[in-house]
């Protein structure tokens, strides 16, 4: 009797391990000894216990609050043009 209580608690051990629920929005990334093997969900998602591993990634978006830098007065300038003054020929007559 105790020997059958055993394998049971075993087997139970095991399942228990082995059954994984994704849900809809996840998907479960399955490792087999480390390697890279595939995919799976949403669902129920049945595992070899101790030798694959599955690691949850989401796919919602998500949105972060990133705060505003403080610049400094010279990179505030909209202008394109150079700081120094430029002479074209009609500036030139004009003195």
């Amino acid at each position: 009797m105790p020997v059958i209580v055993i394998i049971l608690a075993i087997v139970f051990v095991l399942v228990s391990l082995s059954l994984r629920v994704v849900k809809e929005y996840d998907r479960g990334v399955i490792f087999f000894l480390g390697k890279y093997t595939g995919v799976r969900g949403p669902g129920l998602i049945i595992l070899i216990p101790i030798f694959e591993q599955m690691t949850r990634v989401t796919l919602r978006t998500i949105t972060m609050n990133i705060p505003r830098r403080r610049s400094s007065p010279r990179t505030m300038s909209l202008s394109t043009s150079p700081p120094w003054r430029t002479i074209t020929s009609s500036t030139r007559q004009n003195r």
